[in-house]
């Protein structure tokens, strides 16, 4: 399954182990969409995969992030390990730094989605703001925010 696949690149290529500032899942275009788009808007489409970012994303699970990141790990002096961490951390703790670097982790892993959609020679659609509100009806996670939607 196509899901699996992506599942396994996004793994296989992080920078860490630690806790992702993001989750993904696949569902499946059932009637619940097809009642809120266009007929026409979903032809071609059997599945998709949301993209949301958690809202409770703190600076310890960003923490954790780090320190199980292959960087991190590669380090074989302490010293050198907390002077990573340390700058890791003052570097994205002002809050905007802090959004702003969530936000290019989900599209890191966004991006490892399309490169396997398109190696598969999958057909494809990135779904547009106005949309992902609608399909914020059906696709909930809790203290999270769905962000990006790719139909395939």
């Amino acid at each position: 399954m196509l899901f699996d696949e992506i599942q396994a690149k996004i793994w296989g290529l992080s920078a860490s182990a630690g806790a992702f500032p993001y989750t993904y899942i696949s569902f499946k275009i059932d009637e619940k969409f097809k009642a809120i788009f266009a007929e026409d808007y979903l032809v071609g489409y059997t599945q998709g995969i949301a993209f949301f970012l958690w809202e409770d994303y703190t600076l310890e699970e960003y923490r954790d992030y780090i320190i199980q990141s292959k960087e991190y790990l590669l380090m074989t002096d302490s010293c050198q390990q907390e002077q990573f961490l340390h700058q890791q951390i003052i570097k994205n703790s002002e809050q905007n730094a802090f959004v702003q670097w969530k936000h290019n982790q989900m599209y890191i892993a966004l991006g490892f989605a399309l490169n396997v959609i398109k190696s598969a020679g999958s057909h494809y659609k990135e779904v547009e703001m106005q949309d992902i509100t609608k399909f914020g009806q059906v696709l909930k996670i809790h203290n999270a925010v769905l962000r990006e939607i790719i139909l395939c």
